[in-house]
């Protein structure tokens, strides 16, 4: 089911929310909303649900219009489901018949469901791995056992769009890697379309098809996760989504310079170029040489009897992070940070930094 959004508004009283949304969430697309906290995504997303409407601007779905700033299909009348960041499961029903609701009330469920719940259910608990749960409260059920019900209540009806809240935020690292690759592989084996809101980088690159950043109710950039990782199109997004360091320089082609030092990037957007900034992910930078004061970088020796070419500064942090450290150092243009693999890295060392 195809869903547009187009020109949305949405304010609060004085308060401006969202300013001209425009966007399409193709058939089968998985669309990842991301941005920090208060940029509009979750409101974009109860906006798409129909639990509040539009300021203005409308919302379409499968070519029919589900909302404007003076309509406003109810939920329950949308073909869609949510995954809620709480679980929402009821207290009071097992796994089975938390499958089974959706299965009896979803407008939109297909005559081939309708007519085998039981083995559609059967078939969602061994999609999300529950099936030994069926009888379970939630009670007694881990968080990441309560994820999955709320996962497989949501994809039962099998809906033309599924709504994820940040799904994952109140589960432990491991369980939200386990459960983040699961809602992948569901995805690539249904007919849904997502559209799912969160605020972490590794959730939306590795499960979206289109990721969609956003801050201070604007669309920033829109793209495929190796397009807006790459090649972010302006420094917000170089600095949210790829953790980029920014320098100020000049340009020269596809050549920039600072303090004498030149960096070789190729498809970086104009509006960086027109600031005179180059975007540089922590993973494209590397430390080139030690035992630098803080002078000009360019073509100062390695001290292995070579010439290199980086900003001298000093570490001023160091994490270990299992297979390599992450460091931060000062220069006179900023702080930069990058990684390294095993090695003896000290706060206070003199380096340079350079490109990898």
């Amino acid at each position: 089911m195809k869903t547009i959004i187009r020109n949305v508004h949405k304010s609060f009283g004085d308060t401006k929310v969202l300013h001209d949304i425009s966007l399409e969430i193709e058939d089968h697309e998985f669309v990842v909303l991301i941005g920090p906290s208060g940029c509009g995504k979750t409101t974009l997303l109860k906006i798409v649900a129909g639990f509040i409407p539009p300021t203005d601007g409308i919302v379409e779905m499968d070519n029919h219009v589900v909302a404007t700033s003076s309509k406003s299909v109810p939920p329950n009348k949308r073909n869609l489901s949510m995954v809620f960041q709480n679980f929402a499961l009821w207290p009071h029903y097992d796994v089975r018949k938390q499958l089974l609701f959706p299965l009896n009330h979803h407008r939109y469920i297909s005559k081939e469901i309708r007519g085998s719940k039981k083995e559609r259910i059967d078939e969602v608990l061994e999609m999300v791995g529950l099936s030994e749960y069926k009888h379970r409260y939630p009670h007694e059920l881990s968080g990441g056992q309560k994820q999955r019900v709320a996962l497989a209540r949501a994809i039962a009806a099998q809906p033309g769009l599924m709504l994820m809240d940040e799904p994952l935020s109140s589960l432990d690292a491991h369980l939200k890697q386990e459960i983040r690759n699961e809602i992948k592989k569901i995805s690539l084996n249904v007919k849904s379309s997502f559209l799912y809101v969160t605020h972490d980088q590794s959730e939306a690159l590795s499960l979206a098809d289109k990721i969609v950043v956003m801050n201070k109710g604007r669309i920033e950039q829109v793209g495929t996760p190796e397009e807006i990782y790459n090649f972010p199109e302006n420094p917000f997004v170089a600095r949210f989504v790829g953790k980029h360091n920014l320098l100020n320089g000049m340009w020269h082609d596809d050549v920039f310079v600072v303090d004498g030092v030149r960096w070789r990037k190729d498809n970086v957007s104009e509006a960086f170029k027109q600031k005179g900034m180059i975007p540089l992910r922590p993973d494209e930078l590397k430390i080139v040489g030690r035992g630098f004061g803080n002078g000009s970088g360019a073509g100062l020796g390695d001290g292995f009897g070579g010439s290199v070419e980086g900003l001298p500064g000093v570490i001023n942090s160091v994490y270990f992070q299992g297979n390599q450290y992450e460091l931060n150092v000062d220069t006179k243009y900023g702080e930069l940070k990058l990684f390294e693999p095993l090695g003896k890295w000290q706060v206070g060392d003199k380096v340079l930094v350079g490109q990898r």
